[in-house]
């Protein structure tokens, strides 16, 4: 009985372990990389992970740390970035969450630049966006609060 429990054991930690290293990485540089967003959704495209199997983080720093199982997933992916103010709820996002077609994986400053405009819901950033967490004033010249920009990782349900 003892070795069927030990045979057992040694089995389901095989197992863990072969999953556990079934995931990929990747590493992006936001400060670095004006591509970021483009060459992560490639590596998405490439692996075609479940959204279930994908998750993203943003260091304060511009660092952007991907984990993602390979699988078989149809749809497609997309990178919102979305501005959002601080003491309200975004309608967008909240559409998207209720959809269930979208995952916050970052924060960043929002920079208000004349020749560009927030992307609409379904559209993608400008590559020239700022960098994640780059420094901003926390209030705009005519005393409103800030607004800060959150990066969506959002698909399509085939």
């Amino acid at each position: 009985m003892r070795m069927i429990k030990a045979a057992a054991a040694a089995a389901a930690l095989f197992l863990l372990s072969t999953a556990a290293n079934a995931a990929d990485y990747q590493y992006f540089n936001a400060q670095t990389d004006p591509h970021w967003r483009s060459d992560l959704l490639a590596w998405l495209a490439k692996d075609k992970p479940a959204p279930t199997d994908v998750s993203i983080g943003i260091t304060p720093d511009g660092e952007v740390h991907a984990y993602a199982v390979a699988g078989q997933f149809t749809g497609i992916y997309s990178i919102q970035r979305l501005r959002h103010p601080n003491d309200r709820a975004n309608g967008a996002f909240k559409t998207i969450m209720d959809g269930g077609t979208g995952r916050i994986i970052g924060f960043a400053p929002a920079h208000v630049r004349a020749h560009e405009e927030a992307p609409a819901p379904g559209g993608e950033a400008p590559e020239d966006a700022p960098a994640p967490n780059a420094a901003v004033p926390s209030a705009s010249p005519n005393g409103s609060k800030a607004k800060f920009s959150v990066y969506l990782l959002t698909w399509t349900k085939q």
